[in-house]
């Protein structure tokens, strides 16, 4: 009677974990990338991604067809001087709230929290792109950025 009641507790755990017909120890990951390919302002070629938009819900590369092109994007990658740089869409003329800050000389994992000093942030100036540097970009403040 005993061993009855263990083969039946048994079974009974058994289907439970496989009724829902899914593996109840998978890892449900929430994919973020960390690396987007963008191409410059400067090339000729046309249709290729050249901005990126942070805003939740349409995050992602922004193809952007014309400097004064308006558009959701908080970012443009651009050749200037022959060096890469990000540029805010308030140096293109495009009105935005979008702001870009660089912080040298720390990795990621140690930037916590974006700068409070609103000085830090380039408004309408492109910023150089250089290896080693953190970039903050403060969204162009719709609801839910």
């Amino acid at each position: 009677m005993r061993a009855s009641l263990v083969i039946n507790v048994a079974v009974l755990v058994l289907l439970a974990a496989t009724a829902c017909n899914d593996d109840p120890f998978e890892i449900r990951w929430d994919l973020q990338a960390d690396t987007v390919l963008l191409y410059s302002l400067a090339r000729p070629e046309m249709n290729m991604d050249s901005g990126f938009n942070f805003r939740p819900g349409t995050l992602g590369p922004v193809r952007i067809e014309a400097a004064t092109a308006t558009g959701t994007w908080d970012i443009a990658l651009d050749t200037r001087g022959g060096e890469l740089v990000l540029l805010p869409p308030s140096a293109l003329g495009v009105s935005s709230a979008a702001r870009l800050a660089a912080i040298p000389g720390k990795r990621r994992e140690e930037v916590v929290e974006a700068p409070a000093d609103t000085t830090l942030y380039s408004v309408d100036q492109p910023v150089s792109v250089r290896s080693g540097t953190v970039y903050v970009i403060r969204t162009d403040r719709a609801p839910g950025a």
